[in-house]
């Protein structure tokens, strides 16, 4: 068996990411943007549930990279560990999705 290329990985070349770094100011808030937009494909949600939604990544490292995003109440801060799970399984079956779909 080779030994894992490391150094590959680590210099990853993704020429398309290069506007995503130029950008001035970055929206870090971009995850809350798109959780409260009605307009889905401004903001690359693919669907939405009540408690999660899945969106495409405007800059991904690879094709099909999406993100499962958990829509919390709480403030952004600490919002993971003081949320109930209820969030959970409506990602879960987002991921399992749309892992089907693009293995079919």
């Amino acid at each position: 068996m080779s030994e894992f290329p490391k150094k590959e990985l680590e210099t990853l070349w993704a020429p398309w990411r290069v506007e995503y770094f130029e950008k001035e100011p970055r929206d870090v808030n971009f995850l809350s943007a798109a959780a409260q937009a009605s307009d889905d494909a401004v903001h690359l949600v693919i669907t939405r549930r009540k408690n999660a939604f899945l969106m495409m990544n405007r800059y991904p490292y690879a094709v099909g990279h999406l993100m499962a995003v958990c829509i919390f109440t709480s403030s952004r801060a600490g919002a993971v560990t003081r949320t109930s799970c209820r969030s959970s399984p409506e990602r879960a079956c987002l991921v399992k999705g749309c892992a089907r779909f693009m293995t079919s």
